[in-house]
């Protein structure tokens, strides 16, 4: 799942890159056009939003099911000094990726509207 989710953000990154690239020499004004081609009827500029951000979204997934996937290969087939100091390591990744996310979040009050407007959304449907 790792290999596949970085192949997908390769590709997707890299088409992205060459698409921005081949448009490097077109008038700033056509930047209106492509956002109005873009735009979906119903959904608007969402679609794109959400093109442009699966590269990183695919790349947290890879990372994620790596993690676990060497976890768990650590924890299976090793000694008990390796399952501690990789336990112990492990703990300390986790705690200090917890700790820059909940301080981004703190500072955004972005987030709390988006998750606000989510629960109303569920609360309705």
């Amino acid at each position: 799942m790792s290999i596949v989710a970085s192949a997908g953000s390769i590709v997707i990154g890299l088409l992205l890159v060459h698409r921005n690239s081949t448009k490097q020499n077109e008038d700033p004004a056509g930047a209106s056009t492509y956002i109005h081609q873009n735009t979906h009827r119903t959904f608007g500029l969402e679609p794109m939003a959400i093109v442009f951000g699966l590269p990183w979204a695919l790349l947290m997934w890879s990372m994620v099911t790596f993690s676990v996937a060497l976890l768990l290969s650590c924890f299976r087939n090793s000694n008990i000094s390796t399952r501690i100091s990789v336990a112990v390591t492990s703990l300390v990744v986790i705690a200090t990726i917890l700790w820059c996310i909940q301080s981004a979040w703190e500072s955004n009050d972005d987030v709390v509207v988006f998750l606000r407007e989510l629960r109303q959304f569920i609360a309705s449907s």
